[in-house]
């Protein structure tokens, strides 16, 4: 019996041991790259120092310009798929009785929650983008 609670007590140190390591190369790690100051990954090293040229201003305007053209090339997917979710709720509307005086307002709730949605998603987002770009 003393030869197990050895043996388990042994495995534990060395389980907390080799976890205490791995901890410690992970903050290296993390210093390291906090320290290169990078744009993120995957970004081309050519892309990388064009952007360091950028004052923050410019670097600004570039993301911004980039995610208003994101978002427009989404458009049409964000709003084909809300419309289908939305359809999907239709027969709830037309369900008879108890059912339908239950269900009823849950599914209008659901079909105002998801185009308040769309609408702000795709005009407030939008509208905002465009008025802090040039």
């Amino acid at each position: 019996m003393l030869a197990i609670a050895r043996t388990t007590a042994l495995d534990w140190f060395r389980a907390d041991a080799r976890r205490r390591r791995r901890e410690e190369r992970a903050e290296v790690a993390e210093s390291r790259r906090e320290d290169e100051g990078g744009f993120g990954e995957g970004l081309s090293p050519v892309l990388e120092e064009s952007l360091r040229a950028l004052s923050a201003g410019e670097r600004e305007v570039v993301a911004l310009r980039i995610v208003l053209d994101a978002s427009l090339e989404v458009r049409s997917a964000v709003v084909l798929a809300s419309a289908i979710v939305m359809l999907v709720f239709l027969p709830v509307f037309f369900l008879p009785g108890l059912a339908g005086a239950f269900f009823r307002p849950l599914a209008a709730a659901y079909v105002l929650a998801v185009a308040g949605f769309i609408v702000a998603a795709l005009f407030a987002g939008a509208a905002t983008l465009r008025r802090r770009t040039p």
